[in-house]
């Protein structure tokens, strides 16, 4: 997976949680566990820690982990991604 794909899926997961709160989608609480899940998965497998741990944080906090803290990881993430090589 090239580095924009890698980015794309790491910044749906903060459009995804702000889809919970919103009446008109068809995102739930569960539909965003299940695709943190997912990513958990995909980064375990690739063996990168940082990406992997961080992701299962926010699974562990899940809906109640806050927009503000889910934007600043989300980021956090990016830039790990944007850092590498």
């Amino acid at each position: 997976m090239n580095k924009s794909k890698e980015i794309d899926s790491l910044y749906k997961i903060l459009a995804l949680y702000e889809d919970i709160e919103n009446e008109q989608s068809n995102i739930t609480a569960e539909s965003y566990l299940n695709y943190l899940d997912k990513l958990y998965i995909k980064w375990l497998g690739i063996g990168n820690s940082d990406i992997y741990n961080t992701i299962k944080g926010l699974w562990l906090l899940g809906k109640d982990a806050g927009h503000h803290r889910v934007k600043s990881i989300v980021f956090h993430m990016i830039g790990l991604i944007e850092r590498s090589e």
